[in-house]
């Protein structure tokens, strides 16, 4: 299979990541394409909304700044939420803001630095937590982010499918992982908001450039997998600030 290795010309930013330099290699994505069995596409995207608005949360970290950093997130085991490393790395205490509008505190029970995802123990079984999956090429979404202080759901549609080799919250060496490019409006703080694709999440979105309006970057969500695998239960340290 051929390949175009790509670089993006962005700039990083305090949880919200704006991406610097980062190489894609393009190809095809196998997997779930995110339109549902028996469905019209209009109607998968509303039920992916309804999905992502019953299911996401909105993320708080406190420790590495005056102000807390900022983020989203969402249910996809019991009792589990999937987010971004770089928004709960270096924190002393994690709040999490339900799809109900009440708060309460979480805890990180897992983090891969390299792949800059976490998971965090939020006791909420009301919930119910949405599996894991993957989308192709095309493929429409929904996420949930938060504006003016209310859940928003955006949509997003799948322009690549990419190996992303992205620069590591630790040092000046890069990290690769699996992930999409996306057309979606992505903004400071929307940073681990999870893509809904045909019922299923498919991503975690981790950037947005600076050099093209719309675009955005996610990692598959199924790079979490051997996080979540673990059945992780007791809290991990954060490590340093990203």
């Amino acid at each position: 299979m051929n390949t175009v290795v790509r670089r993006v010309a962005t700039v990083m930013a305090a949880a919200a990541l704006l991406l610097a330099g980062v190489a894609c290699t393009s190809g095809n994505r196998d997997g779930g394409d995110g339109d549902g069995d028996g469905q019209s596409a209009a109607e998968s995207i509303e039920i992916d909304g309804a999905t992502a608005l019953a299911s996401s949360v909105h993320v708080e970290a406190q420790g590495c700044s005056l102000r807390p950093r900022i983020g989203g997130g969402g249910f996809v085991a019991p009792n589990l939420v999937l987010t971004v490393a770089h928004v709960v790395a270096g924190s002393k205490t994690i709040t999490v803001r339900l799809p109900d509008g009440t708060t309460t505190s979480a805890s990180l029970v897992a983090i891969d630095r390299a792949k800059d995802l976490a998971v965090l123990s939020v006791i909420a079984p009301q919930i119910d937590p949405v599996q894991v999956g993957t989308m192709q090429v095309g493929a429409h979404g929904a996420y949930v982010v938060l504006r003016d202080e209310q859940p928003v759901v955006q949509h997003s549609s799948t322009v690549s499918y990419v190996d992303l080799d992205v620069p590591g919250l630790d040092d000046d060496a890069t990290d690769l992982r699996r992930g999409y490019q996306l057309d979606a409006d992505v903004k400071r703080g929307d940073s681990g908001s999870l893509i809904i694709s045909g019922g299923r999440v498919t991503a975690v979105i981790f950037a947005t450039s600076t050099a093209a309006g719309g675009r955005a970057w996610a990692t598959d969500a199924t790079e979490a997998n051997p996080l979540l695998q673990a059945q992780p239960v007791s809290a991990v340290g954060s490590g340093a600030c990203a």
